[in-house]
Parts: C-alpha cells; structure tokens; sequence
C-alpha cells in the first residue's frame, strides 16, 4: 500500500513524522483512558515507577544502542551491528530482570509493578529496532510497526472501560496488552532486518563497550536533563514545580518535526551523502527560523492565551512559557547539530559536551528556581541550550566544511567478507588485492571470524 503513494509521501522524513504523529495520537488517548480508569493512586504509583526504571533500563546498555544505531547505516558494518544489538538487548534485559524481581518483592502491589520493568525494556528495544531500520533504508516499517505496537493498547483500554474495570486490574490489562504488542512489532522488525540469526552475546563484546562509552555520556546527559521539574520543585516548591511542568509539556509536541529530522539525517551523514545532508540542514535552518519568528509573535499574545486555556490560576507560567519558547528554538537547532557532529565520529565532543551541560544543569536550574521560582528554571535552560548551540556551532563549521568540499560517497555493496560470513571458506584464502580499507570504518571493526572489514575499491572511472 505505501508503495503506491505519492514519492513525496514515501520519503523517510515523511514516513518517520507520520508515524511518530499517529503514535503520538494514539498514545495520548490511551493515557486518557488509562488515568482515568487506573484512579489517582494506582497511575501516580506506575507513573512514578516507570519514570525512574526508564532512566536505569536506558542508561544499562552502556551507550551501545545509540552506537549500533549510528553504525547501521554503513552496509559493510550490517553484521558487525547485528551482534553488537545483541549485546545491548542483553544488557537491558539482565536489568529489567532484576528490577522486576526487586519489584516483585519489596514493592507493595508487587506482582503488578513487576510488569513495568518488561514494558519498559520492550518499548526501548522498539525504539532501537526502529532506529536500525531507518539506518538501512526501511524507513516505511516505521507505520506499520508502531500501529501493531500502539493500537492493540488503545483497543484493550475500551474494552476495560466498556466492561467498567477500574484501579490496579486495569493497570494489568494495560501492561500485559503493551508488553505483547510491542513484542510482537520488535520482532517482526527484527526478522525483517535478519537480526534473528544472530542471537547471543558476541565475542567481542569488550571492543563494543570500548567504542560506547562516549555515547553512555552523552545518554546519561539527556537523562539528567529530564529531571528538570524535579530539580525545581526540590529548590523551590511543588506549586513553582507545576508552573514549571506545564509550559515544558506544552512546548513538547512542537519538536515533533526536529525531532523526525533528526532521525533521518543520521544515517545519511555516517554514509557521508552529502547532498542529501545539505539538503535536510537547509530545511532545518528553515524549520527553525520561521518558528522562531512564530514563538516571538506567539510570546505578544500569552498573557490572554493561558487566561483562556488554562485559567487565571495559571497566569504565573507566562514567564516560564516564554523562556521555554526560546528555549525550545535554540534545542532544535543544538539537537541537530549535535546529531550530525556525533554520526560524523564526532562522539569524543559530543559526550564531554554532554557531560560539560548536564554538570551545568544541576546547577543552574536549582538556582535559578531558588532565586526566581519556575521563570529563573526556565532561564537557566535557555542559557544552557544557547552554550549547547554555540558550542556545537563551533565544531560544526569544520564538519560541513568537509562536506561541502569533498566527494558525495555513496555506500557501496557489501563484501563477499560479510555476505557469506563462514570463516572456515575464508580459512586459507588471501585477500583480494583490490580490497582496501573503507575510510568510513574505524580501527577495531570487525567481521563475525576477526577480520577487518573492507570494501572492494572502487572501479577506475
């Protein structure tokens, strides 16, 4: 069916916003369902649960995920990145496993609360799944994959509301149908990109690691940065804490587009595809003007626009939506940049920048929430966005200087090395002349059998 759409309309960008905006929809009418079913009490305890094992279960990959996504979109690195999704997939899950038993034991309503830790590990292994099958080109899975995932929930939640199921039972109903869905759509995504076949921690796993570390800083730095209102409401207040909370959750739907677009470039700059790179950086820059242009206009007029959607008890988050605005335009643009610098074999910088901006936070939003309650929070994110956009801006002009001036590289077919994958048919075999190194692989990677990977060189023109 996607086949026969317009080509406009089968463009990754187009395909990966369609998606996030039809999960996004869907979600949130299951949440709506699910808060108002679950009663206070029972959502509040699994909100809270499932913040905290979010950030634990993300981080105990160790930086492979985001590695791995990064690598995939280099063919000769496809069998290189099927083992090392294995590894991370195994570090996720020993840690899910342990928290659920935790859970289980010395968590009142245990049994229940042990299914958080199994929804958030497959919820991270579809986001990765998704992340490698848009570095190879399969962009149009991304659908597909998040309806089999997304509304099977939806549907079981009127079901439970039809049948006036209510508190921690419909919490069950919710994370069994979740947990199965997504599994469901992360394994269907898996055999689609033949990842099935190489199931089991790799032999070298220390190589992965060695080579993930950079990006576990820049991970552990976005994770520290979602614990803003947190932050807020320990130095100042719960009352400062929700003037802070609600600007931030209304200006987070507006970084759906960056968001997208970030994604897809990715793969494009590690292929080293210049003109596609340009192309998507000038949209951006486009994206990112005329929204700042709109927030200025927008910022006029809030006084009146949160007296009639929120009301006149919410007057105080006018302060904290307007830096949140300028805020966001300055994040879009650092987001983006970052992304390219780091898919570049820029991640060294991009994890101590990572690290350099999370020791800021800590810091600065407690502060500015103690001196000037949620409007000094939301001025000291403005100012370490605007150190992360300047900064990236710096390095950034040498990495498009690069692609301005060099030759668009395409990727190129992979290798009999990685096609066949039997060692024994390489045993005794010397290698081709004519294969050389591929300048976009970094020392260290290598094939299932140890030996360096390589491309054959290109046909004299």
């Amino acid at each position: 069916m996607i086949s026969r759409l317009p080509t406009w309309l089968r463009s990754d960008l187009a395909l990966v916003l369609t998606a996030r905006v039809v999960g996004m929809a869907v979600q949130m009418l299951t949440f709506v369902l699910l808060a108002r079913l679950a009663t206070p009490a029972p959502f509040g305890s699994y909100s809270k649960t499932y913040s905290y094992l979010l950030v634990v279960i993300g981080l105990s990959d160790l930086g492979v995920q985001a590695l791995v996504g990064r690598e995939f979109a280099v063919p000769e690195l496809r069998d290189w990145g099927r083992r090392a999704y294995w590894l991370q997939a195994c570090l996720a899950g020993v840690t899910a496993t342990v928290a659920c038993v935790g859970l289980a034991l010395f968590t009142t309503h245990g049994a229940v609360k042990a299914l958080i830790p199994w929804q958030v590990f497959v919820e991270i292994q579809q986001a990765c799944t998704l992340a490698l099958a848009l570095a190879a080109g399969h962009a149009q899975v991304q659908v597909r994959t998040i309806l089999v995932s997304r509304l099977p929930v939806l549907v079981a939640m009127l079901a439970a509301s039809a049948s006036h199921v209510n508190g921690y039972p419909v919490l069950v109903v919710y994370l069994l149908t979740t947990i199965a869905s997504t599994l469901t759509a992360v394994l269907w995504v898996l055999v689609h990109l033949d990842i099935l076949k190489n199931i089991g921690i790799p032999k070298d796993w220390r190589s992965i690691l060695s080579k993930s570390r950079h990006f576990l800083l820049s991970s552990a730095s976005w994770q520290v940065r979602q614990l803003d209102t947190a932050l807020v409401g320990w130095a100042a207040n719960a009352t400062q804490a929700a003037f802070y909370a609600v600007p931030a959750r209304l200006v987070g739907p507006l970084r759906l587009f960056d968001t997208s677009l970030t994604a897809v470039v990715v793969p494009y700059v590690r292929r080293g595809e210049k003109d596609r790179v340009l192309k998507f950086t000038k949209v951006m820059a486009a994206v990112v003007l005329a929204m700042s242009v709109g927030f200025a206009v927008v910022s006029v007029y809030l006084p009146r626009l949160v007296k009639v959607i929120l009301g006149e008890s919410y007057l105080p988050t006018v302060g904290p939506l307007r830096a949140m605005l300028a805020a966001t335009a300055a994040l879009m643009a650092a987001n983006y940049i970052t992304a390219v610098i780091q898919a570049a074999g820029r991640e060294r910088f991009v994890g101590l920048q990572g690290g350099a901006l999370a020791a800021l936070f800590v810091v600065l939003v407690p502060l500015g929430a103690h001196l000037w309650a949620a409007t000094g929070a939301a001025i000291a994110v403005l100012i370490i966005n605007g150190l992360q956009l300047v900064s990236s801006l710096a390095v950034a002009r040498s990495v498009f200087r690069e692609f301005v001036t060099s030759r668009s590289t395409q990727p190129q077919s992979a290798t009999s090395t990685e096609q066949d994958g039997h060692c024994a048919a390489k045993a005794g075999k010397p290698r081709r002349a004519s294969a050389v190194a591929d300048p976009r692989l970094e020392d260290g990677y290598r094939d299932s059998c140890g030996d360096p990977l390589t491309r054959p060189r290109r046909a004299a023109q």
